[in-house]
């Protein structure tokens, strides 16, 4: 069964090599996906995947972050809760950096 879910990661986590770090790890629980930043400093990740492999990135991520970040919180919003934004790049297969701030 697939699973999806909007990431929010608040704290120091912009120019820091957090977005690569997401990309790179999302190859290794084969999730596909989205991460940006945005404009109010923090992060956002979308996430598509098989349920179980999504919900052991987002504990990989709960757990880990590159060594010059400092996560302060990290909200997770699945699929039907108010606040899961979806996916803003279409994509077919992958984890995708967008470059551009969102908002």
């Amino acid at each position: 069964m697939e699973k999806n879910a909007t990431i929010i990661i608040n704290g120091r986590v912009q120019g820091v090599g957090y977005r690569e770090f997401v990309r790179k790890n999302a190859a290794l629980f084969k999730v596909s996906g989205s991460v940006r930043n945005l404009n109010d400093g923090n992060l956002e990740i979308f996430l598509n995947g098989d349920a179980s492999e999504v919900d052991r990135f987002v504990k990989f991520l709960e757990e880990g972050k590159p060594g010059a970040a400092n996560v302060e919180h990290m909200d997770v919003y699945y699929e039907g809760h108010k606040k899961h934004r979806g996916r803003w790049m279409q994509h077919i297969d992958g984890f995708y950096i967008d470059w551009k701030n969102a908002d």
